[in-house]
């Protein structure tokens, strides 16, 4: 993946802000779309200050409705911004404003998630599902939370950790950032590549 940190402004929530969970892919159930909704309006009820922001496509005009008409009874629509499908230094502006990244997908042909290296490669706390290729990018409690996938309140839990703890968000977040120059730049795959292929003439 091209390393696109120092391309766009990155910041970090000041102290007494709403604290911005990103979600990035396209917006259907098994994404996690829903249980991130039910997670996050839970976040809030518990007293967590914080916005939500889902990047990409609407599935099918049925769930996009189902979802706003959940946050509009649970009283969190305000918080919920639908930003579209956004590309290039948009896109990235978007990661390197967040907080928190949330991926809870169960998608049936889920491989690598991408979006969550996207993710990492700006230092950003992660958290996911132990579900295909996810937890081969994500290191379960050292740059992030892996959960279980459908699990509410496993999603909450991890959430409410790096909402409440920015010593623990930065921690996670710069060892993502390393697991992401020593694995996922087009430099650190040229370099593991060429150590495997070192070792097979030896």
């Amino acid at each position: 993946i091209p390393d696109m940190r120092g391309t766009v402004p990155e910041s970090v929530t000041a102290e007494g802000a709403p604290i911005v969970i990103l979600f990035t892919g396209v917006l259907i159930p098994s994404k996690g779309v829903w249980v991130l909704l039910q997670a996050f309006a839970r976040l809030v009820a518990m007293g967590t200050d914080a916005r939500l922001q889902l990047m990409g496509r609407w599935g099918a005009p049925e769930f996009e409705q189902q979802c706003m008409r959940y946050a509009s009874e649970q009283g969190i629509a305000d918080r919920v911004e639908c930003l579209g499908v956004l590309m290039d230094e948009a896109k990235y502006t978007v990661f390197a404003a967040c907080d928190i990244f949330c991926f809870p997908s169960f998608f049936e042909a889920e491989s690598f998630g991408l979006v969550v290296a996207e993710a990492m490669q700006f230092a950003k706390p992660v958290v996911s599902t132990q579900w295909r290729g996810i937890p081969s990018v994500v290191d379960d409690g050292r740059s992030g939370f892996l959960v279980p996938p459908h699990d509410v309140e496993a999603t909450v839990a991890g959430l409410r950790k790096l909402a409440t703890d920015p010593t623990l968000r930065q921690r996670m977040g710069l060892e993502g950032r390393r697991i992401f120059e020593q694995r996922f730049t087009l430099e650190g795959f040229r370099r593991n590549m060429e150590r495997e292929l070192s070792a097979l003439h030896q």
